[in-house]
């Protein structure tokens, strides 16, 4: 009888520490969100709520969530990549540019 106690409470205790951490987790991720939403309004970028709600870890199956969170990232990754190469063309475009219409002037003064 006393290991079956023993059992019941400690069954009663893991339980209690799940919920814990479950309301831990929601509080985490509404002030993740709040910080999200912040930043993009601060960015002047459009905040896309269901993206970011896709990529919230379901309490289903944490093992196949956590692929597609890591699979997410890497493409996350990867779309900042691309950005970073757009900016960088865009950059050496300006540049070019500028070097253009500064020898025009120069020219154009002389």
């Amino acid at each position: 009888m006393s290991d079956q106690t023993n059992l019941i409470t400690y069954i009663v205790k893991l339980e209690a520490s799940y919920a814990k951490l479950k309301q831990k987790m929601t509080r985490e991720k509404n002030m993740f969100k709040s910080v999200i939403q912040n930043l993009s309004q601060n960015l002047g970028v459009k905040y896309n709520e269901s993206y970011f709600d896709s990529l919230v870890i379901q309490d289903q199956d944490p093992l196949t969530n956590w692929n597609v969170l890591l699979n997410k990232q890497d493409n996350v990754i990867k779309i900042k990549k691309e950005i970073a190469k757009k900016e960088t063309v865009q950059i050496k475009q300006k540049r070019k540019k500028r070097t253009k219409e500064e020898i025009h002037q120069q020219i154009l003064l002389q």
